[in-house]
């Protein structure tokens, strides 16, 4: 058998569920029971089976991007592994590291690839080989053991839930919930969401004993004894940090940075799609609006695709996205999102989310994924992470005032940011205290930069990234995509780009002598934009934000009646009036969940 090209491969996606019983087996029925609350994440095929005495069950949903999923077969010898995502280059491994061996495809599959991999390479040689988004769980039979791996960033979603009698793994929480139906909620985490931008600031979730399976590591369960074995491989954010190359980037030209920029872009858009039929999201902004031109360079080149939200203060979106079509020669696919349309979109994000909404685009990408499966696609294109990786938030300017190292974190995406809401007998010392301490680990990985400014930068775009970022913007993008049987790829994600960015000087990412607004926040990235499109292009973008708080209004009015009996009495405070409307959504949010999942309460 020759070499692969990408087209003779095989693109699925899944939804995975492992369980363990650690004292007995395991009723088959239901984990396939629980395993089908995931079939919009699989809708072209599900099994599951037991292992290990029935006590041990591998089960997935599988979508197939391309080809046949249910011809697939994920076992082996040793290994059966259950894969979600994408190996981006799971065609160079499998040319240069199989082939050679005489090691041929069966099933044309990234997660062959994966299994077969391990029969020659240790999990974690395997692990850092890797390039893509996944999480996977692989059954290693010869050690009795689970090998547990999630991407650098974690932008596939990982659940792990862990008692006494049962360990399980799952990509989303519904299964849980249906395997362990005491499961109670933690009220604490719903209160601290009171006191953050987002819903999560670490690992936990708002069921006690699940929590995400932290990104970037390859760990190992023991599954004799039961136990965790020691973590086999790192591969977080800050090990992407190297204080040399910060340095030696601090002495190139911009130009300079900006080629090297330009051909790592090029290269992420090569492995991205190279043969499927997708959609590129387009906003306006500097983030889709790169990422689409990039992709349009392949010989696979993308639909174009822009949500629309008449009547909203934007600043006249049609317009400006015909702006970008008429300098482009670009057709630009519009859906028109009204204020009910949002508000019909909101029941089945509760359902799937199992959790408050962390955001308010979170609806809008639901409607982009229903979109992209009615212009027949299975794959859409976004612009995450640009804004947490490139500086591009409007909140960052402040950070141009900075003249010592806070003593906390002064981004009020990843930081400290109380809405007005206070809940009588019960304060957020302990949120206070997680991050006051990650953002002295964070002052560290940037320890070798000797100004304040660099070192505040630096170390707030790097929390961000790390908390901001995968409590919103990822969790809205697996999930809101999956529920319409459809995968969005995050252009800026991938580990070439977030290594490049994490390496840039504060003044690439945030510029605090710009003399011009436009180029104070993201100014490399924007640079690069106007160097592609001009400078009439660099319009403000719409964002997806929708009509959360005019919704919470009509779904929920002032009758916060479940917050109340959940999480206590409360009083409101507003310092100022992005407050009032903060605590509006967050209360018509908790309210809307809690009702969605009054027993469980």
């Amino acid at each position: 058998m020759g070499i692969f090209q990408a087209a003779d491969f095989v693109e699925l996606m899944c939804g995975i569920l492992a369980v363990l019983g650690k004292r007995n087996k395991l009723d088959a029925d239901l984990c396939n029971g629980a395993l089908l609350t995931m079939k919009h994440r699989g809708p072209d095929c599900q099994r599951g089976s037991l292992y290990l005495g029935d006590r041990l069950y591998l089960g997935q949903t599988v979508l197939s991007i391309t080809g046949n999923g249910k011809d697939t077969d994920f076992t082996g010898d040793r290994y059966e592994a259950l894969f979600n995502g994408e190996i981006y280059n799971h065609v160079s491994l499998y040319n240069d590291l199989l082939l050679p061996r005489g090691i041929v495809q069966d099933s044309g599959t990234d997660t062959e690839v994966l299994v077969k991999l391990h029969s020659i390479r240790s999990p974690a040689e395997v692990y850092k080989q890797l390039s893509g988004m996944f999480a996977y769980v692989v059954y290693d039979r010869a050690r009795e053991a689970l090998l547990i791996g999630r991407d650098t960033v974690g932008e596939k979603l990982l659940y792990q839930y862990e008692d006494e009698n049962l360990l399980v793994f799952s990509s989303e929480v519904g299964p849980i919930l249906e395997l362990v139906p005491g499961i109670e909620m933690n009220r604490d985490v719903l209160r601290e969401y009171f006191f953050t931008r987002h819903l999560l600031t670490s690992e936990q979730t708002l069921w006690k004993g699940v929590r995400l399976v932290p990104a970037g590591q390859l760990r190992e369960y023991d599954l004799c004894e039961p136990r965790w074995r020691p973590t086999l491989c790192v591969r977080t954010l800050p090990s992407l940090i190297d204080p040399q190359r910060v340095e030696d980037n601090r002495g190139r030209s911009e130009d300079s940075l900006m080629e090297e920029l330009e051909a790592t872009c090029c290269e992420v858009a090569r492995d991205l799609c190279p043969t499927l039929r997708y959609a590129s999201v387009v906003s306006g902004g500097v983030d889709s609006s790169l990422a689409s031109w990039f992709m349009m360079g392949n010989e696979n080149k993308p639909q174009f695709l822009a949500l629309q939200f008449p009547s909203k203060d934007f600043p006249s979106s049609s317009e400006n996205l015909g702006k970008v079509e008429r300098q482009t020669g670009w057709s630009i696919r519009t859906r028109e999102v009204t204020e009910e349309i949002y508000r019909e979109g909101i029941p089945l994000c509760y359902q799937v989310a199992c959790s408050p909404l962390p955001t308010h685009s979170y609806v809008s990408q639901k409607i982009l994924a229903e979109e992209t499966q009615a212009m027949g696609l299975r794959v859409f294109v976004l612009g995450e992470g640009g804004d947490e990786f490139f500086g591009g938030y409007e909140a960052y300017r402040s950070l141009t005032q900075v003249s010592k190292v806070p003593s906390s974190n002064p981004s009020p995406y990843s930081g400290f940011s109380p809405c007005g809401v206070e809940f009588e007998g019960w304060q957020p010392e302990a949120l206070k205290e997680r991050q006051a301490t990650r953002w002295q680990e964070a002052l560290r990985c940037y320890g070798h930069e000797a100004q304040p400014f660099d070192r505040t930068v630096q170390a707030a775009l790097l929390l961000d990234a790390t908390v901001q970022l995968p409590s919103v913007g990822i969790r809205s993008a697996d999930q809101m995509s999956m529920v319409h049987s459809v995968e969005g790829r995050s252009f800026y994600l991938r580990d070439a780009l977030m290594k490049f960015a994490l390496n840039l000087p504060a003044r690439h990412r945030v510029e605090r002598d710009s003399k011009d607004i436009r180029f104070v926040t993201k100014p490399l990235l924007t640079r690069l934009f106007v160097r592609k499109f001009g400078i009439d292009l660099l319009l403000p973008k719409n964002g997806f934000s929708g009509w959360p708080n005019e919704s919470g209004r009509v779904l929920v009015g002032s009758n916060y009646g479940m917050v109340r009996e959940v999480l206590g009495p409360f009083k409101l405070s507003y310092a100022y009036p992005s407050q009032r409307h903060a605590a509006e959504w967050k209360l018509a949010n908790s309210e809307l969940f809690l009702r969605k999942f009054s027993n469980h309460i």
